[in-house]
């Protein structure tokens, strides 16, 4: 198994692999770049597209009104748990 591994991580391999790699990375990189800028040119996103971003920056919306309140709820508590250490130590 150990003896695979130094096989396949030796120059012999690794270096054919890097010279064929890198320029199809590049090459497969370019097309998709192209691809997007295709879509943008084309009219950006699709109906379903555009209605899943809705959907989506509507249930954010709901979720920082739903942190919000829960921040005002939390933070009202702890002032309340506050004040009542406050008269318990000024009771002592």
């Amino acid at each position: 198994m150990i003896d695979l591994l130094r096989q396949l991580i030796s120059p012999d391999i690794i270096v054919p692999m890097m010279v064929f790699a890198i320029p199809l990375t590049a090459i497969i990189g370019s097309f998709y770049l192209k691809l997007q800028k295709l879509k943008l040119e084309k009219g950006g996103m699709t109906s379903e597209e555009k209605q899943l971003l809705y959907k989506t920056y509507q249930e954010n919306q709901e979720l920082k009104k739903r942190v919000s309140d829960l921040e005002s709820i939390v933070t009202s508590l702890d002032n309340q748990l506050e004040f009542k250490n406050f008269e318990n130590k000024k009771l002592k």
